[in-house]
């Protein structure tokens, strides 16, 4: 998981805005100058992009330090309840962590 902001917005900047836009570019000069080496290094840009966008989503996954989950009755109140998945005072020393939120079907 990327745990540095800025390398993640660095590749997400590459692989949302440069490679697409590059592999345009490219895609207009090949066609205009009709050259067969330019298809495979076209060929290798939307690559280099698909593997950049599958290394993101993969990094982006959290990590849940717990879940909180919420129960709703009939009557309309509701009891949220929260669980670690996590010793608390590991918890403890993290700068931020990230909660699952369950909501479960109302009870009677």
């Amino acid at each position: 998981m990327i745990r540095y902001a800025r390398t993640n917005e660095l590749l997400r900047y590459i692989s949302q805005l440069t490679l697409p836009i590059g592999s345009a570019i490219f895609f207009t000069v090949a066609v205009i100058y009709d050259s067969i080496v330019s298809y495979f290094v076209l060929g290798g840009l939307i690559t280099l992009n698909v593997i950049v966008g599958l290394f993101l989503l993969y990094s982006s996954r959290s990590d849940y330090a717990g879940s909180i989950e919420i129960e709703e009755f009939s009557d309309g109140a509701k009891r949220y309840s929260l669980v670690l998945y996590a010793d608390p005072e590991e918890i403890d020393q993290e700068k931020e962590v990230i909660f699952k939120v369950n909501s479960a079907q109302p009870h009677s």
